[in-house]
C-alpha cells in the first residue's frame, strides 16, 4: 500500500519541471529530517508551527462566547452614544427673593468654581455635569451668599428656580478680581500671578478666598509678552465683591 503510494507520488513528480521536482524533494526531507531530530530530542514544534493550530482549537471552544461578548461590548458603545447625544442640557436658572419676588444679582459658583456672574433672572452657564449627579450651587451677591443642593431631575425641566431665603443667608466668602482694559469696556486675558508666583490663566475674571486675598502684595497679569502691575489693597479684600483691575497701557 505504501509503495503504491509512492509510486503514485513519484509520478506525479516526474510530470513536474525537474528544478520543480528537486526543490519539492529537497523541501520535504527537510522537513521531514526536522522533525524527527525535534522528536528525537523531545523538543516540541517551534511555536510558528504549532501556534494557528492551538489558536484555531482555542477558538473554537469559545466562538459562541466570543460572538456573545462582541454583541455586548457593541451594545454598550450603542448606549452611551445614545445617552450622550440624548442627555438633556443643564437647564437656565433664576434667582428670586422669596419675599420680595425680585431677582437676586451676583456671582454663581458651581462645586467651588466660579461658572459666571447672573442678574437673577436667566443663568445660562452651568457646565454639563449638572445633569450627572449632586451639586452645590452657590450665589454670592455683596456680601452675603446662599446656597443650594442641585439633582440630576433638575434636568428634565427646561428652568429651575434658586429662592433666595434670607433666613439661610451666608457670609460671602469670595472676592472676583475683574481685568479690563484702560478703558474698562473689555476683559483681559491673561496668565495671573499673586507676588510673582504664577497662579493660573484667567480670561479676564478670576475668583478667589478672601481671606487669601489679605496675604496678596502685588498682582501681576501677563499677555501678549506684556504685562500689568497693581499693588493689592488689602483693605478692600472684606469690604467689595469684586474688585475691578484696568490695565495702565493705551
Amino acid at each position: 500500500m505504501e509503495e503504491d503510494k509512492k509510486n503514485e507520488e513519484s509520478d506525479e513528480l516526474k510530470q513536474l519541471d525537474p528544478k520543480k521536482h528537486l526543490v519539492h524533494r529537497v523541501f520535504r526531507k527537510y522537513k521531514e529530517e526536522e522533525l524527527i531530530e525535534l522528536k528525537r530530542k523531545g523538543v516540541k514544534k517551534p511555536f510558528y508551527l504549532a501556534f494557528p493550530r492551538k489558536t484555531k482549537e482555542f477558538l473554537s471552544k469559545f466562538k459562541h462566547y466570543i460572538g456573545v461578548i462582541v454583541i455586548l461590548i457593541f451594545l454598550i458603545l450603542i448606549g452611551y452614544l445614545v445617552a450622550f447625544i440624548y442627555s438633556p442640557p443643564p437647564p437656565t436658572a433664576s434667582f428670586i427673593d422669596t419675599l420680595s419676588r425680585k431677582n437676586i444679582y451676583g456671582y454663581v459658583y458651581f462645586d467651588g468654581d466660579l461658572v459666571g456672574d447672573t442678574d437673577g433672572i436667566e443663568f445660562k452657564d452651568f457646565p454639563i455635569e449638572y445633569c450627572n449627579e449632586t451639586h452645590f450651587v452657590r450665589l454670592e451677591s455683596e456680601k452675603d451668599a446662599f446656597e443650594w443642593q442641585t439633582y440630576p431631575i433638575d434636568c428634565k425641566s427646561k428652568k429651575v428656580i434658586f429662592y433666595v431665603d434670607h433666613t439661610q443667608v451666608q457670609p460671602s466668602i469670595y472676592l472676583v478680581f475683574k481685568f479690563l482694559d484702560s478703558t474698562g469696556s473689555f476683559y483681559i486675558p491673561g496668565n495671573l500671578y499673586f507676588d510673582d508666583v504664577f497662579v493660573q490663566k484667567v480670561k479676564g475674571t478670576v475668583s478667589i478666598l478672601r481671606k487669601e486675598c489679605k496675604n496678596i502684595t502685588k498682582i501681576k497679569l501677563e499677555h501678549e509678552d506684556i504685562y500689568d502691575i497693581w499693588d493689592n489693597k488689602v483693605d478692600l479684600c472684606d469690604s467689595y465683591d469684586e474688585i475691578e483691575l484696568k490695565s495702565s497701557l493705551k
